[in-house]
């Protein structure tokens, strides 16, 4: 059975908001309409890999009513990051694949973990970037469906195709509330699930993000068809199939 995530109370959040700011003092909790929303300037002197960097940026942190079910969306409020830099349409900071956030925020679940886990590493890389006119050799990631991609793949690790990256991700997703064990592994291994991918599986089932997977999975599948040499013949195959079962069971 998956994990089921409880939404905390209004004192519960404040109390994340405390902690938070006995380390990031210029940060205001300000009362919105829909959640929450802190806002302010995070001011520190950062290190990762031997490079020390002065970081300072005007952020605004909006925190969902269903906090910690989603986790909270960044802002950068200054004008300081440019538009191109890791960020999308609406201003919202890209502070990578969204599992990739779920999985490090399930890890260390409060808002100062947030922050540091998250927020602070991006505003590090963009810092780095800013310095040295590169982007920061451990941040360099694909976008788009091939990013996504390169994340599950190196995620589930040993899958050897995209149609079977797939299926995997549908087998975490449609049987979320139910192991199979001795089935056959989705990733074509030939082993059971239980001796191949489940950890893999019962992990990213724990964090309650179906829908997210979901919609990653169609977004790999409408854009992989459109460049069809990224797949063999049998893979375009299998990927068409899994389309109409996605469109038939899991969209309506």
């Amino acid at each position: 059975m998956v994990t089921v995530i409880d939404v905390v109370t209004h004192t519960q959040v404040a109390n994340e908001y405390l902690e938070l700011n006995e380390k990031y003092k210029y940060l205001i909790w300000t009362p919105v309409k829909d959640g929450y929303c802190i806002e302010g300037t995070i001011s520190l002197s950062a290190q990762h890999r031997n490079v020390s960097l002065q970081i300072e940026y005007h952020v605004r942190i909006d925190i969902p009513k269903d906090y910690p079910r989603t986790i909270p969306v960044c802002y950068e409020i200054g004008n300081k990051i440019e538009p191109s830099y890791h960020q999308y349409q609406n201003g919202r900071l890209c502070l990578g694949v969204d599992t990739n956030q779920y999985m490090k925020f399930r890890s260390n679940q409060r808002l100062l973990g947030f922050v540091n886990d998250l927020l602070i590493p991006y505003l590090f890389g963009y810092e780095y970037f800013v310095t040295f006119g590169i982007t920061a050799p451990w941040s360099e990631e694909r976008h788009n469906a091939p990013g996504l991609v390169d994340y599950y793949s190196g995620y589930f690790e040993n899958v050897s195709s995209i149609s079977q990256l797939l299926h995997l991700l549908m087998y975490t997703i449609v049987l979320r509330n139910v192991y199979l064990p001795n089935n056959p592994c989705p990733c074509g291994s030939g082993k059971h699930v239980r001796l191949c991918h489940k950890d893999k599986v019962l992990q990213l089932r724990k964090l309650c993000i179906g829908e997210i997977l979901l919609r990653d999975v169609c977004y790999i599948i409408n854009n992989i068809l459109l460049e069809p040499t990224m797949l063999s013949e049998s893979e375009v195959s299998n990927v068409i199939s899994l389309k109409t079962f996605i469109d038939k069971h899991c969209l309506t």
